[in-house]
C-alpha cells in the first residue's frame, strides 16, 4: 500500500572522508569496475570513518512542498546527489533532500521517520516534515570503537545493522543498534564465514517479519534471507551480468527493491511469483560506493512486546536477564510476551539464537493488552548472551509482529583444587565442627607446634585414605 507524502527542496554541503591505505574485509559494491576493486573502495571508505569518527553535522536543503503517492526511499553516499521517494508504478523520482550521504536506510512506520547511516553517523528524517537530525555516532558496545553501518532495517521497535568489516573485536555481521545509547551489540556473525558473505543492505519484510539482505559475494551472491543465528539462504541469484547491489527495500506489495549505486536498473524481485519484474530506473547519472532504501507503508497495528529474563529456579520467571553459575548449572530462560497493538493475534514463533527453534505456528489467541511467557531451560557451560525473537500473527501470514530481546548467563569457574582442613582452636582438633574447604592459597595461622603436628598428621591420615 502506498502513502501520501507531503515532499519538499534541497542545498548541498561536501563531505570530505579522509583515506587511509588499509582495507579489511568488504560489503557493497558499485560501478563497473571488478567485484575485488569495488570491494576494497568499500572497506577502505568504511574504515575511513572508522578512523575519523568525530561527529560533523550536515547542512540538508529540501525541495519544494509537493504531494505524491511515493513509498520506495532512496539515496547513494553523494552529498551532492537528492535523495528521492519514487513511485514504482509510474516510475516516477521525487527529488528530497542533498547535503547528506546515505550508506544505509530504513523506515520506522510507527513514528513515520527514516533512519540513514552516513558512515559512523546515524540520522532520522521524519518523512516530509523537516530536516534530518542527527542522533549521534554508533558506537560498539563491546569496544567503544565508532562503527559504520552499510545497511540497516527496523522492526519491533529494534534497528539493526550491518557491518561489512571486521576487527577482533567487532566482527563483521548483525548487529542491534540501541536507539538510546546507540551502542551496536552484535547479533550473530555469519556460520559459513566472512569469505562468502560481503553483505550491505538489510531490510524486514513488512507483512511477514523476515529479515532480507543483499549479498555481493560470488559463493552466495543474490537476495538472502537472514536468521538471527546467522544462517544465510539463498533466495534468489541477482539478474544476469550484475554483481554489486547495495541497499535493499521490501516493500508490503511483497516485493523486493535492490538498490545499485549506479546508473541502471532498480530490480524488483516479487516474492509472490518468485521471479523478476520489470526494473525501476535508478535516479542517478554517477557511481557511487554506497546506496540505500527504505520502504514506507502503514503500520498494520499489530505489536508486541518481548521481555526475556534468566534464573536457576525451573518453576518461575526470574526478574534479571543477567546472572553468574558455575559450569554445568541449569539455568531457566521465561520469554513473556504482551500484546501492545490493537490487533488479535493467533499463532506464534519464537526463535532463540542459541537454543534454536522453540516453537512455530504455536496458536494461542493473545487478545489486545494480553501477555502470555513460556520457560525454557540449558545446561550451561561458558558465558553465553543470546538474543530471541517472537513473531505473532495471523494466518495469511497477516498482521505480523516481532519483538526481540536478550539475557545473558556468565560462567564462575570453580577453584581447580581445594585443601579441605579440620578447624584447630589452640592446637587441638575439634572432632565436632565439621571440615572447612579452603581455596589453594588461604593461609590458616596454626599456633604453636603442636598445631603443626596435628595439621602435618591428618594431612597424611587424609592422603592414605585417598589412596
Amino acid at each position: 500500500m502506498m502513502k501520501t507524502r507531503i515532499l519538499v527542496i534541497v542545498v548541498t554541503v561536501l563531505l570530505a572522508l579522509g583515506l587511509v591505505a588499509i582495507s579489511i574485509v568488504a560489503a557493497q559494491g558499485g560501478g563497473d569496475d571488478g567485484p575485488d576493486d569495488e570491494a576494497l573502495r568499500e572497506a577502505d571508505k568504511a574504515q575511513a570513518a572508522e578512523a575519523n569518527p568525530a561527529v560533523e553535522e550536515r547542512t540538508f536543503t529540501y525541495s519544494g512542498p509537493t504531494v505524491v503517492t511515493a513509498p520506495l526511499f532512496v539515496g547513494v553516499d553523494d552529498p551532492a546527489l537528492f535523495t528521492y521517494l519514487i513511485d514504482p508504478g509510474t516510475g516516477t523520482s521525487y527529488p528530497q533532500f542533498t547535503g547528506g550521504e546515505v550508506w544505509g536506510a530504513t523506515y520506522d512506520p510507527a513514528n513515520d521517520r527514516i533512519f540513514f547511516s552516513d558512515g559512523t553517523m546515524l540520522y532520522e528524517w521524519p518523512v516530509g516534515a523537516g530536516s534530518p537530525t542527527l542522533l549521534g555516532t554508533i558506537v560498539s558496545s563491546n569496544t567503544a570503537a565508532s562503527l559504520s553501518m552499510l545497511g540497516l532495517a527496523f522492526d519491533g521497535g529494534q534497528l539493526y545493522g550491518s557491518r561489512g568489516i571486521g576487527t577482533a573485536g567487532d566482527p563483521e555481521g548483525l548487529y542491534a543498534i540501541n536507539l538510546t545509547t546507540l551502542q551496536a551489540s552484535l547479533v550473530t556473525t555469519y556460520p559459513i564465514g566472512s569469505d562468502a558473505v560481503d553483505m550491505g543492505g538489510l531490510d524486514f519484510h513488512p507483512t511477514t517479519g523476515v529479515l532480507y539482505g543483499v549479498n555481493d559475494d560470488a559463493d552466495l551472491r543474490g537476495l538472502v534471507q537472514i536468521d538471527l543465528d546467522g544462517t544465510v539462504t539463498l533466495v534468489a541469484p541477482y539478474p544476469a551480468g550484475e554483481i554489486d547491489v547495495d541497499g535493499l527495500a521490501v516493500g508490503d506489495d511483497n516485493r523486493a527493491y535492490m538498490v545499485i549505486d549506479n546508473p541502471g536498473d532498480i530490480y524488483v524481485f516479487d516474492f509472490g511469483t518468485m521471479t523478476y519484474t520489470t526494473p525501476i530506473t535508478a535516479p542517478w547519472a554517477t557511481s557511487e560506493v554506497f546506496a540505500g532504501g527504505a520502504w514506507l507503508y502503514e503500520p498494520s497495528g499489530a505489536a508486541i512486546s518481548l521481555t526475556k529474563t534468566v534464573g536457576t529456579d525451573p518453576n518461575s520467571c526470574a526478574a534479571t536477564n543477567a546472572i553468574s553459575v558455575a559450569p554445568g548449572a541449569e539455568v531457566t530462560y521465561c520469554y513473556e510476551v504482551a500484546n501492545t497493538g490493537v490487533v488479535t493475534l493467533t499463532l506464534h514463533d519464537l526463535v532463540d539464537s542459541e537454543l534454536g527453534v522453540i516453537q512455530s505456528g504455536f496458536p494461542y489467541t493473545l487478545t489486545p493488552g494480553a501477555s502470555t511467557f513460556l520457560t525454557e531451560s540449558t545446561t550451561i557451560v561458558t558465558n553465553t548472551a543470546n538474543v530471541a525473537t517472537w513473531t505473532a500473527y495471523n494466518p495469511g501470514p497477516s498482521d505480523v509482529a516481532a519483538a526481540t530481546d536478550t539475557a545473558s548467563v556468565m560462567v564462575i569457574p570453580e577453584p581447580d583444587i581445594m585443601l579441605y582442613l579440620p578447624i584447630i582452636f589452640n592446637g587441638s582438633a575439634s572432632a565436632a565442627v565439621p571440615d572447612l574447604a579452603l581455596p589453594v592459597g588461604l593461609m590458616l595461622l596454626l599456633p604453636g607446634a603442636a598445631g603443626l603436628g596435628l595439621l602435618t598428621t591428618w594431612l597424611k591420615r587424609k592422603k592414605s585414605n585417598e589412596d
